[in-house]
């Protein structure tokens, strides 16, 4: 055929395969279904589901909240009442009682529609060329991780391994799948086992009884109740109808039992549940009652991790007798593993895991003889597809429990993850700098020069641009040039105060009344970890006062040490400084104390009113937590604060670490080898001389020791006649430390400076001796670096920095050139103050051996930093003030929050699962940096709302394009390190613990900023918000971002909760007022903007 026949009218006229009106209906439905308005609306409804399934945690278990939200594909429905437990609601009981509900899409229905849309926009929206490759890479990133998810919740497996020391086992038990076991007890073999699955007997508020039969069961099974969890108290009184009681059981010990159900467990715990069900078994012949049972997880040996001696319950069936428990599902292995070896290390008078290692047999078809593996923390073993992590141990350390896990899509996350990471990079690499080009202010003239003269100089008719030969004058300094030039040096002026200011406070101290106090606040002690006295001091103050120094009874303001040495001195001046703080008037009341300024009182105040507060203690503590009020909660934290003062003055006392959960041990005295496990605590060092002394006397002649004891005369005798060997039995008893610390006390409770001074030089210098030398020097340094108070001082350097930026705003009004030199002071203040802050994150660093951030604390000093030093690289590049005033701003409150945080050692050690510094650096690095960004963007979005509201300025065309500028560069630095943080802690529980994502509290709060940053982004690029709409996006970014790092500790669950702060839920809700006003007032019409107001 011919081209010319190809186009002839006959060939014109053929039908098409896809009518015209088809085609373009699919063309319509790919474009709607792969809309930027379909991806913002499942964002928003995925940010709304998240934070309602995670306040669900708190009254049901996360796998219930997993099924029942994130894993729905239909409708769920979502109760109002959850909104009382968002920290601030949470005193609104009639907000408890709502009954309403709202419908609303499931997890996985959002994730199809999600998926639908990015494929379609695949199709339609993305277009080919290098410079459409991040965008590709990042999108199917995204899809290979929800594809990850989707297989984890289909097909992956959970369960447990639980083994005492020399026990075989080859078997694994569900953690979240149950069955009542039938086992022949005349035989053994797996095969022997009838079970039945939870799924047909695990029905909450089961109506009518439910009747199970099957040819394999022995008898028929009658279902009366079931209950997700419960548990046991023990029988003590003789009851008459306990012994027909099926409810009470008996253990092999003789102790009897009662099962009571009990809650579902909340939060990230649901292996705590103890599933029961309470059946009669039937006759499959004639359904006589065979006998009713109650059976529970806690009458299953592993079930409840030996806690209890149980005894089985054996049935006798027709010929047979079977042992009927209620046991987790097991999944059988073709291998046996035989714990040969279980170690759990705690640092030295912590109970804070060191380290957990298990030395494992394994025996397979390949190995009959069995090769030995070690399975320790954060390093698993893989075998068979399964991965084993160890999870726990057994009470006594009498055994290890292991974690199991087989997941077919176990390594999408990585794919995924690095799949979006190099999208992301890649995309942002080649737009944003790009579009901060364009957003930067022209460069034509110096933004800080004052303005150009109105007449400028003309050139000389006939001139030439070629150099004259002629001799020029001469230039006469004018007055004029020798002020601008005083002004020039106003900022490098201010950068030296700020630094001289803010290296005074690492001056040493001078002597307090001649005693060097601050030589004994250097000495190391043991608490956890080696630290300095001074470090025991300022956490033991700030825990009870509130703040690191204190009023004597002179009205004299003192360093936390001189309190420390007077309690630890048994001084009677100790009782009257007014350190305890005490807020709530009811405590006042109870403690007959009156209010005043301050709220602080001493000891000698209320201590004959403590029976008082004991008893209402002990009452409080008898109260569920969710039942406390703020009246107990104070009361509890009052009797913890005495119980600190109490622990200090007796130096863990025996009998107080038997009554009471003091935390970490002081240990004081130093071992004599120079190791860290050999520190011993002040009554174990003090009881070897004790014994020494009684050992002594009990080898002098008993008539001399029956006279001495009638006689005070004779005792006075027999004491100088033994002196001498007295001393030596207790000198040879005795450590070295020991008597140098009791030196220093005596000396101190004297008050003798010149033997303080000398105690404290001789103990030193034992310590030099017998000590590694790291341990005096990171010692001193420390003790050095709390004196300084580095952050608190920088900290008012930002304050008075932000004061005066926004005086600069201020005085625009009045004259364009002192703003800027103004802002320009400001900007030297903030280098010196950021180069300090560095220095003492880099000092902390050193001082821990880990990367910047390990905690609450460490966060909020990272936080500041890393806004602080963004702020500059604004204020470098726009020079507008604005990047001067959210770096002040976000440098000083996030000092301020942490100077509240510091309760406890700041510096503390890390858990074993924590211990791996990669992972630190990291995760943990990526998504406090991610935290960062987006406070750093919401901050410029309020500067932008105010500007905007309340000033002329957004009506300049480069400021609205400068400040819009702004605030996308920083969201897309966000959700860079949001994203990718995220997925690294994800990564990090994989290698733990075997799951990649667990929907902890924690988790859900770093993914709703990753969610509410993307649907900032995404609704700029689909052109759905302009300027003013983004600001609002970016300010709501930053309510969800303070929910993620607050908020859900408040909620006090999950692996990540760090514990509730009652004074963090005021200062929470007070913000999130702040930021709901703000989205309030950025929706505002545009006439009421006087940036926009046409007049």
């Amino acid at each position: 055929m011919s081209l010319a026949a190809l186009h002839s009218p006959q060939n014109d006229q053929m039908p098409l395969l896809i009518p015209p009106a088809v085609s373009r209906a699919v063309g319509l439905a790919l474009r709607v279904a792969g809309s930027l308005w379909v991806t913002v609306t499942v964002f928003s409804l995925a940010l709304v589901l998240v934070f309602f399934g995670t306040l669900a945690q708190v009254e049901i278990g996360i796998w219930t909240v997993v099924q029942q939200y994130f894993r729905s594909q239909g409708i769920v429905w979502l109760p109002l009442r959850l909104l009382a437990h968002v920290p601030g609601l949470d005193t609104i009981a009639a907000l408890r009682e709502v009954k309403l509900a709202m419908p609303f899409p499931g997890g996985w229905l959002l994730g199809w529609v999600l998926l639908i849309n990015l494929l379609a926009a695949l199709v339609m929206q993305f277009r080919l060329g290098w410079k459409w490759l991040g965008v590709w890479a990042l999108h199917i990133g995204v899809i290979v991780l929800m594809l990850g998810e989707l297989i984890t919740g289909l097909a992956a497996i959970e369960a447990n391994m639980i083994l005492q020391v020399g026990e075989r086992s080859n078997f694994l038990e569900h953690s979240l799948r149950w069955e009542i076991a039938f086992t022949r007890t005349d035989r053994t073999n797996a095969d022997d086992t009838v079970v039945i699955p939870h799924r047909f007997w695990l029905i909450p508020d089961l109506q009518a009884p439910l009747r199970i039969r099957h040819d394999e069961l022995p008898a028929d099974v009658e279902i009366l109740a079931a209950w997700k969890n419960s548990t046991f108290d023990f029988v003590r009184e003789p009851d008459q109808g306990a012994e027909h009681d099926p409810f009470v059981v008996w253990t092999k010990n003789g102790q009897r039992i009662r099962i009571v159900p009990a809650p579902e467990t909340p939060g990230v715990n649901p292996g705590e549940d103890a599933p029961a069900v309470h059946l009669r078994l039937l006759d499959k012949q004639t359904g006589q009652p065979i006998g009713e049972y109650v059976l529970s997880l806690w009458l299953d040996r592993n079930g409840n991790r030996r806690i209890l001696p149980v005894a089985p319950i054996v049935v006798p069936i027709g010929e047979r007798t079977y042992e009927l428990a209620l046991r987790r599902e097991r999944i059988y292995l073709p291998c046996t593993f035989e714990l040969k070896k279980f170690v759990h290390t705690t640092y030295p008078g912590t109970s804070i895991p060191k380290e957990f290692r298990s030395d494992i047999r394994l025996y397979d078809e390949s190995n009959p003889d069995g090769r030995d593996v070690v399975i320790t923390m954060n390093q698993p073993l893989s075998y068979a597809g399964l991965t084993f992590y160890q999870s726990g141990f057994l009470p006594d350390d009498s055994g290890t429990i292991l974690q199991v896990v087989r997941n077919p899509g176990r390594w999408l996350p990585y794919i995924g993850c690095l799949i979006v990471a190099l999208g992301m990079v890649g995309h942002f690499a080649l737009h944003l700098v790009g579009f901060l080009r364009r957003s930067a202010p022209p460069s034509s003239e110096p933004e800080h020069s004052p303005p150009a003269r109105s007449q400028q100089s003309k050139p000389v008719a006939g001139s030439t641009a070629r150099r004259q030969d002629a001799k020029l004058p001469e230039p006469q300094t004018s007055p004029l040039a020798t002020r601008d030039s005083l002004l020039a040096s106003l900022p490098w002026l201010a950068a030296g105060i700020v630094a001289v200011y803010l290296a005074t406070p690492w001056l040493p101290l001078g002597t307090v009344r001649k005693f060097e106090v601050h030589e004994f606040g250097s000495l190391p002690v043991l608490q956890a970890r080696i630290k300095p006295w001074d470090s025991v001091a300022r956490t033991s103050l700030m825990a009870i006062s509130g703040r690191q120094t204190f009023t004597d009874d002179k009205g004299q303001t003192q360093p936390a040490i001189l309190f420390l040495l007077d309690v630890l001195a048994h001084r009677p001046q100790a009782e009257q400084y007014r350190i305890f703080r005490i807020d709530n008037d009811e405590v006042l009341a109870l403690l007959h104390l009156q209010r005043r300024a301050g709220n602080r009182y001493a000891l000698a105040e209320f201590q004959n009113h403590l029976d008082q507060l004991l008893r209402k203690a002990n009452e409080a503590q008898r109260k569920p937590k969710e039942e406390q009020t703020v009246f107990d909660r104070q009361v509890l934290k009052l009797v913890n604060q005495l119980l600190l003062y109490q622990r200090l003055a007796r130096l863990d006392a025996p009998e107080l670490r038997r009554s009471f959960d003091l935390g970490d041990e002081i240990r004081p005295i130093a071992s004599p080898d120079g190791s860290e496990q050999g520190w011993q605590n002040y009554w174990s060092a003090r009881s070897r001389s004790e014994q020494a002394l009684h050992q002594f006397l009990s080898s002098l002649p008993r008539e001399e020791i029956e006279a001495a004891r009638k006689d005070r005369r004779l005792l006075d005798q027999l004491a100088e006649k033994y002196a001498p060997q007295i001393r030596a039995a207790m000198e040879q008893a005795d450590l070295p430390a020991y008597r140098h610390f009791e030196a220093i006390l005596d000396a101190w409770r004297t008050q003798d400076s010149r033997r303080f001074n000398q105690a404290v030089r001789q103990y030193r210098e034992y310590l030099e001796q017998t000590q590694p030398a790291w341990m005096l020097r990171k010692s001193g340094i420390e003790a050095a670096f709390n004196r300084s108070e580095v952050f608190y001082h920088t900290a008012m350097v930002y304050g008075l920095a932000f004061v005066l930026s926004c005086l600069g705003f201020l005085l625009y009004y009045f004259s364009p050139v002192w703003p800027n030199r103004l802002q320009r002071l400001v900007f030297s203040m903030l280098v010196v103050a950021v180069v300090v802050h560095t220095c003492g994150l880099l000092v902390r660093m050193y001082l821990q051996g880990r990367p910047p951030v390990t905690n609450l604390y460490s966060s909020a000093i990272f936080i500041g930093w890393a806004g602080a030093a963004l702020g500059l690289v604004l204020e470098r590049i726009y020079r507008l003030g604005i990047g001067n005033a959210v770096a002040a701003a976000l440098g000083g409150v996030s000092l301020i929050i942490a100077h509240h945080l510091a309760t406890d050692d700041t510096l503390g050690v890390l858990q074993a699962v924590l211990d791996t510094n990669f992972w630190l650096a990291t995760h943990v690095t990526c998504i406090t940096l991610g935290y960062t960004a987006t406070f750093l963007a919401g901050a410029i979005a309020m500067a932008f709302v105010l500007v905007g509201l309340t000033t002329r300025a957004l009506a300049q065309p480069n400021v609205l394009r400068t400040l819009y500028g702004m605030m996308y560069g920083i969201v897309c630095f966000a959700i860079l390190f949001s994203f990718t943080g995220t997925v690294l802690g994800g990564l990090w529980a994989d290698v733990s613990w075997g799951r990649f994502w667990g929907w902890d509290p924690k988790e859900n709060g770093a993914l709703l900023i990753v969610l509410v940053n993307a649907l900032a982004l995404h609704a700029r690029w689909g052109g759905i918000v302009k300027q003013r709409g983004f600001a609002v996006l970016c300010i709501l970014g930053n309510i969800v971002t303070a929910w993620s790092w607050f908020g859900t500790n408040q909620m006090g669950i999950g692996l990540h909760s760090y514990g509730r702060m009652d004074g963090a839920t005021f200062w929470l809700s007070f913000f999130w007022l702040s930021q709901l006003a703000l989205i309030g007032v950025g929706l505002l019409p545009l006439p009421y903007w006087r940036s926009f107001a046409r007049n």
